[in-house]
């Protein structure tokens, strides 16, 4: 009689450990789920909008890690700043615009401004323009920025591609930041979002569009 007494007083305590467990695993699985809905709601901004702007064929989903050094081969304009050269670029941090133009192309001339001009919007935000140049040289750059932007957009990286060709295509190998970008054509801009190659504009996207606007809000607030 004592041992089965025994057997059943530590029932109730084996089920109440299980019970105790049983809870406590509900408890862990419901904050998990919690925070895998705060997270999706999170990026639900940035999904919607990237949706919406790659429906338009103007605007290609990416996500690929940027990739280190890739400035570095590039020429920084003669009037550029020690922070605005690539030797000392950080793409790592925040968002940028890496946007691949020339002069002679027609729609870089015809997005110039709107880009700057939103590039000022989110400046004070941390966002932060790159643009790399396929010229020749930088006599027509200086006197673009000055018809166009009555001179160099102060706080912009201006850099030039050695290696690419006056008649728009890229030359060099996979080594090269056209082709480690993936580049097929300019203007082309690509988002960098804490390091990470997010997505590109193909063209001339019209940067005063709301949605433009509403995706780089969403990168900048980390969606």
């Amino acid at each position: 009689m004592s041992s089965a007494t025994t057997v059943l007083s530590k029932r109730p305590a084996g089920m109440a450990v299980r019970a105790y467990v049983t809870v406590s695993a509900a408890v862990l699985l419901a904050l998990a789920v919690l925070l895998l809905l705060a997270r999706v709601r999170a990026g639900r901004p940035q999904a919607q909008v990237a949706e919406k702007l790659a429906r338009t064929g103007a605007f290609e989903r990416l996500d690929f890690r940027w990739p280190d050094t890739a400035l570095q081969s590039l020429e920084a304009a003669p009037w550029a700043t020690e922070s605005e050269r690539p030797a000392t670029a950080d793409l790592g941090g925040g968002v940028v615009l890496v946007n691949l133009w020339a002069t002679w192309c027609k729609p870089c001339r015809t997005e110039l401004r709107d880009l700057v001009r939103v590039f000022r919007e989110f400046q004070s935000r941390g966002v932060r323009l790159v643009l790399v140049s396929y010229d020749d040289d930088w006599d027509a750059q200086k006197a673009l920025f000055d018809e166009i932007l009555g001179g160099p957009p102060a706080g912009v990286m201006l850099l030039r591609d050695p290696k690419g060709r006056g008649d728009g295509q890229a030359s060099g190998g996979p080594d090269t930041l056209w082709g480690r970008l993936g580049a097929t054509g300019i203007p082309e801009t690509f988002f960098v979002n804490r390091g990470r190659v997010v997505g590109k504009a193909i063209g001339d996207i019209g940067w005063t569009a709301t949605e433009i606007r509403d995706y780089l809000d969403a990168l900048v607030g980390g969606g």
